[in-house]
């Protein structure tokens, strides 16, 4: 080795090995989610979070601002947002993360980063000229819902009634009203469709208030009032309880419980109960209870 050789402008290039070295520079900017922009630079930068002088870990450090007079695809103008988080990303740690207090607005909207005076993990200082930098925004799509687009529920197949019996089992087998029935394969057969949404609300009809410890204000329970006086306020009350739990499926569109007389049996009232789901399923039938008129 040759004595009083060095490397670069210092005895071992003014750096220790491996030392990224240089004036650190701000690449770019990306918006990650709608809150998170990422902020990418040249090496490593300091994060020691103790707020010493180059410390990028201090959101003061940073403005996010928006560029007036862009709009989003929504046609609404960008919106003002501020610096709430800075984090450093532990897979790369040339990468900051800011998280604003508010969405950003929707893209192509555009907003700018002002990166203060950080330094590299190396010592190096921030280049002023790369200190602002432009991105676009991001925002969630929110996508209503849609009929075509709904999955239809499933349930296992629990008949109550002939009618849910025969679909979907082409079966005559009264036995197996209230067991677990079987399909073809040998399986436990599936409710689903219009069998699967009325069996779910004639079971709220029929369970009593609050009849599921875990199930807060589950249940209707319309035979509580079986052979009580059929008075108008009561017969209000039962149907606002029931289109309000029919409600709480979260298929249904519209629902519709009125109570009418039956013309043979002026005591017997009779609880219509109409409903429609998003997938198109419809209920319109009567359920008779012995109401004292």
């Amino acid at each position: 080795m040759l004595a009083g050789m060095g490397y670069g402008t210092g005895a071992w290039g003014g750096l220790a090995w491996g030392g990224g070295g240089g004036t650190l520079s701000l690449l770019s900017a990306l918006a990650i989610r709608e809150n998170v922009v990422r902020l990418t630079f040249s090496q490593a930068v300091k994060f020691s979070r103790l707020l010493d002088p180059g410390d990028s870990s201090d959101p003061e450090l940073y403005t996010v601002a928006a560029v007036a007079g862009t709009v989003g695809m929504d046609g609404e103008p960008v919106r003002e947002v501020r610096t709430a988080n800075v984090e450093r990303n532990k897979l790369d740690t040339s990468q900051i993360d800011i998280t604003t207090d508010r969405p950003f607005s929707a893209f192509p909207a555009l907003y700018t980063v002002e990166v203060g005076n950080i330094h590299a993990e190396s010592g190096g200082s921030l280049d002023p000229d790369t200190a602002v930098i432009e991105f676009y925004a991001l925002a969630r799509a929110i996508i209503p819902n849609r009929p075509q687009f709904a999955v239809p529920r499933r349930d296992i197949a629990s008949p109550n009634d002939l009618q849910a019996l025969l679909d979907p089992l082409p079966s005559l087998d009264q036995a197996q009203l209230g067991v677990f029935a079987i399909d073809s394969s040998g399986d436990y057969a599936a409710d689903e469709g219009v069998t699967s949404y009325r069996k779910r609300i004639f079971r709220r009809l029929f369970t009593k208030k609050n009849g599921f410890a875990h199930l807060a204000g589950y249940g209707v329970g319309v035979l509580e009032f079986v052979k009580q006086l059929g008075r108008s306020k009561t017969q209000q009350e039962i149907a606002a309880d029931a289109e309000a739990q029919i409600f709480e499926e979260p298929e249904t569109v519209a629902a519709s419980v009125t109570f009418v007389s039956d013309p043979l049996e002026p005591h017997l009232m009779r609880m219509v109960v109409r409903a429609r789901s998003k997938t198109g399923e419809t209920i319109d039938e009567p359920v008779s209870l012995d109401i004292g008129g």
